[in-house]
């Protein structure tokens, strides 16, 4: 374990003394994160008022069972049908 220490230590010691390698490894991430965080929170915030306000037409010349039941689903969640 003594030449795993060495090597984390001499790691750290290059990291603390340039700069730019500090800024790339620490920095950057402190930025990118939180930036990266709030674009998938607007992404997801778009797609759930698209799927509130879409609407759906559906064809049904057999008048089955499956059709039924989905449109009985989309009128229970507030879907916009046109039949």
């Amino acid at each position: 374990m003594g030449s795993l220490q060495s090597l984390v230590v001499k790691e750290v010691k290059e990291l603390v003394r340039d700069p730019k390698i500090l800024i790339g490894v620490i920095l950057m991430p402190l930025i990118m994160f939180p930036v990266m965080g709030q674009s998938i929170s607007i992404s997801q915030k778009s797609v759930m008022q698209a799927m509130i306000t879409a609407s759906f037409a559906i064809y049904d010349e057999d008048q089955g069972q499956e059709a039924t039941e989905l449109k009985d689903y989309l009128y229970r969640n507030n879907t916009v049908i046109t039949v």
